[in-house]
């Protein structure tokens, strides 16, 4: 699949850090906005959360 970051922003939690990254598709994918993916990154011994949510481009970008 063909798409980018278009921006992120960590959030702290208790025990963990939380990087949120906005993915934006090129492609007119039909994927809904709760459609979210896990997935877990191990640092040393600081685990940071990568949540995905994915945003059809077309549908914010009309050009």
């Amino acid at each position: 699949m063909d798409f980018q970051v278009s921006k992120y922003f960590v959030v702290q939690e208790k025990e963990k850090t939380k990087v949120i990254y906005i993915y934006e598709f090129r492609h007119n994918s039909v994927l809904s906005l709760n459609q979210i993916a896990w997935r877990r990154n191990i640092s040393g011994s600081k685990k940071i959360w990568i949540f995905m949510e994915f945003f059809v481009l077309n549908s914010f970008c009309n050009e």
